[in-house]
């Protein structure tokens, strides 16, 4: 019984850690769309022990301006999932006498959210 509980423990951490990466490499990729880049990271020099931010560096315009170097307008991570989220796949099957044909249709991705699926390197299919 305790193995049993533990094998789901086990699970369940690994599922978390895998959710973590999945969504890591995720803002990893979507930078250049969102509210993150490693430039705020980056210190001028080796020796200073604070890090002091640039005052011109393409992370800067982006938070100052709200655009990207693209023109798109800079998004959170979880308002350029939930923009994602609109893109579906739906079924329709006329209703016809006479005729049993159904057929797939996925919607249309704004610019947007083709942009986020190239960065993704996604590409929608049926």
């Amino acid at each position: 019984m305790i193995t049993a509980q533990a094998d789901r423990v086990r699970a369940h951490v690994f599922l978390c850690l895998l959710a973590y990466y999945v969504e890591w490499q995720m803002r990893q990729r979507l930078a250049p769309l969102l509210f993150f880049d490693e430039e705020w990271l980056e210190p001028d020099s080796e020796d200073s022990v604070v890090v002091p931010i640039k005052s011109d560096t393409p992370a800067t315009r982006k938070a100052a301006t709200k655009r990207t170097q693209e023109g798109w307008t800079v998004q959170s991570f979880r308002t350029l999932l939930t923009n994602l989220s609109t893109i579906c796949k739906n079924r329709v099957q006329p209703k016809l006498t006479g005729v049993s044909v159904s057929f797939d249709k996925l919607t249309t991705p704004s610019a947007l959210q083709q942009r986020a699926l190239d960065l993704l390197g996604v590409a929608l299919t049926l």
